[in-house]
């Protein structure tokens, strides 16, 4: 790669630092030239919940091919060595790298390559084309800087979707130095171009790539992101890793209750919704039909609406939950009906309860619980 001076965020002596966050302190804004134009053939469409903007091309194949020949991206023939561009890295196969003369610093970034990453996320449909993404911003991310082939050091950080004209720098570019993302907007890499402008990860340049993206189809989470600063195009000037937290699953619906229209239920009123004497304490406005006494509070199904029904069947064979939650639903009902072993009813309101903690699945063990909310009526 040619050497160039740019802006360096780097400690002089600790390119192998493993410390986080040291050296650069917080994050700083950088003013930049103008931004690239963004392809206006680049559809923002959604393609997973961590990329927000690129096209998966599924598995790439790193066929090498003439250095800077037409065409050829992150998978031709580094200037740095033979097996030292961004596909190989990505196979964790690449091989004699020097990192522009530092010997310790190649060292260290070879250490990291782990492979793994079998898919190559493009902008354009020949997939060694150049790659345009952005990251949600619904989720977290940790970068880490994995590798870097550069001969010195430029600026490099991430921008935000809604200002794409400003670099955050990084606060630090040492090989295993982590940041950490989180900022509820999407947002992108940036690198400084040649000592000049800076290239964001949102734009296809027409004439050369600045960015790569690969994936893993083993994790769903990971990411590896390289950039390239200079006019070769083997996107190995550095290269990070890039992992979304792991979604937590999503929180089991509230389980549903019954009660009579007549027991009292104003926001703070105590209320029984289970047990083994759920009938004598839930008189009801309408008609309540023979066996109510069966029926000791779970509903099994219910519309969840005003103006709905709901259903169940007679103790424990409506298969109440082993465990609840801290707040329960409760539907009102001004009626009960049954029909063999099924159990009916409509629905005058809905309120949000919070229970008191004695139930179990046996009617046996009765819960009750304090009106916390009056969700329809």
């Amino acid at each position: 790669m040619p050497k160039h001076t740019t802006r360096l965020c780097m400690a002089a002596a600790g390119l192998l630092s493993a410390s986080v966050l040291t050296a650069c302190g917080d994050a700083s804004s950088t003013q930049p030239q103008p931004a690239p134009q963004v392809n206006p053939a680049v559809a923002l469409a959604v393609i997973n919940d961590a990329v927000v903007q690129g096209t998966d091309n599924g598995a790439f194949t790193n066929s090498i091919a003439p250095t800077n020949a037409s065409g050829a991206y992150w998978d031709n023939t580094s200037e740095d060595g033979t097996l030292c561009n961004m596909g190989y890295y990505a196979l964790g196969t690449s091989t004699g790298c020097t990192s522009g003369g530092n010997a310790a610093r190649a060292a260290a970034s070879d250490a990291n390559k782990g492979g793994g990453y079998d898919k190559y996320w493009g902008s354009q449909a020949d997939p060694k084309k150049a790659a345009s993404f952005l990251f949600s911003g619904a989720r977290s991310y940790s970068i880490t800087l994995k590798g870097s082939y550069i001969a010195t050091s430029s600026v490099v950080g991430r921008f935000l979707k809604s200002d794409p004209s400003v670099c955050l720098a990084f606060p630090n570019v040492n090989i295993n130095s982590v940041v950490g993302v989180g900022v509820g907007e999407d947002w992108g890499f940036c690198i400084q171009v040649n000592g000049g402008a800076f290239a964001f990860s949102n734009a296809v340049s027409p004439t050369q790539q600045r960015f790569a993206l690969f994936s893993k189809s083993s994790d769903p989470n990971a990411y590896l992101v390289g950039a390239e600063d200079q006019t070769d195009r083997d996107n190995n000037d550095y290269m990070w890793s890039v992992v979304a937290d792991a979604k937590a699953p999503p929180p089991p619906p509230l389980a549903v209750f019954v009660i009579g229209d007549l027991q009292a239920h104003a926001l703070g009123a105590n209320i029984y919704f289970w047990g083994a004497q759920w009938w004598k304490n839930n008189p009801m406005s309408g008609s309540v039909a023979n066996g109510v006494a069966s029926f000791k509070g779970y509903a099994t199904s219910s519309d969840n609406v005003c103006g709905g029904g709901w259903a169940s069947r007679p103790g424990n064979s409506s298969n109440p939950p082993d465990v609840l939650g801290p707040q329960v639903l409760i539907v009102v009902t001004t009626t009960v009906g049954k029909s063999g072993p099924n159990i009916s009813g409509t629905i005058k309101e809905i309120l949000l309860v919070n229970r008191d903690g004695g139930y179990a699945p046996n009617p046996g063990h009765e819960e009750t619980g304090v009106v916390a909310k009056l969700l329809c009526k």
